[in-house]
């Protein structure tokens, strides 16, 4: 669960990398992906509260990722709910939300708005607790993200659907 303590946010920030695989059969589309993500929630927000007064394992979840295949080159904004627990040592979490997105197919510029995108995960806290519970958090995750192109090249399919396998390495704040 996250930590008790009454002020400022709990959570954790890491960068990633890992390979998505577009689901469509397009292998030209398919890439390393890169990106920088956020999950964390108000230890105070009334809403977020348990009976007990500890914070719920909700949070919000915003990343920024980069698709980079040989025919698709993609700039995505994520935000989302996490479901999401400490890593003490290890947790699970789950994400739920929408994406705008930003694409260079063949060389033509496209975009599209409100996708959706979901990831089951681990997070794993190393170390020791010099900093309280606060520490080095690695994470792997498997999202799956669904994507309308509104300016597909003509011949091309306007949708897609991508897996990606990405792993993480981030501090835990709690």
């Amino acid at each position: 669960m996250l930590g008790t303590g009454t002020t400022g946010c709990a959570g954790w920030s890491d960068v990633y990398g890992g390979e998505s695989y577009n689901l469509s059969g397009r292998n030209a589309s398919s890439g390393p992906i890169a990106g920088f993500e956020s999950i964390f929630t108000p230890k105070l927000h009334a809403l977020m509260k348990q009976a007990g007064g500890e914070a719920l394992p909700i949070g919000l979840h915003n990343a920024f990722q980069l698709l980079l295949a040989p025919d698709t080159k993609t700039v995505s904004w994520l935000t989302g709910i996490a479901y999401y627990g400490q890593p003490d040592p290890v947790s699970g979490y789950a994400i739920l939300g929408s994406n705008l997105h930003f694409d260079l197919l063949q060389s033509r510029f496209s975009f599209g708005t409100f996708q959706p995108y979901g990831e089951l995960g681990l997070a794993a806290h190393f170390g020791s607790h010099a900093f309280g519970n606060d520490g080095l958090v690695t994470t792997l995750g498997l999202q799956m993200m669904y994507i309308y192109n509104y300016l597909a090249p003509a011949g091309e399919p306007n949708s897609t659907s991508f897996a990606t396998v990405k792993f993480g390495i981030g501090w835990d704040l709690h």
